[in-house]
């Protein structure tokens, strides 16, 4: 199911995935490892088909 809906979502796009051993892409993961000091927030992964039409 969510994976078909992104599906469908991403095939409005043209692009490419290009993958990097960690090695050499240290970059958006230490970003994405940064403790802002907030306590970590429930993200909604509930997305309505309307939502995607």
């Amino acid at each position: 199911g969510r994976i078909c809906r992104w599906v469908l979502l991403f095939q409005e796009f043209e692009f490419t995935v290009v993958v990097k051993p960690g090695k050499k892409d240290f970059g958006p993961d230490d970003l994405s490892r940064i403790n802002s000091g907030e306590d970590a927030k429930k993200i909604e992964e509930t997305m309505l088909d309307a939502q995607l039409y």
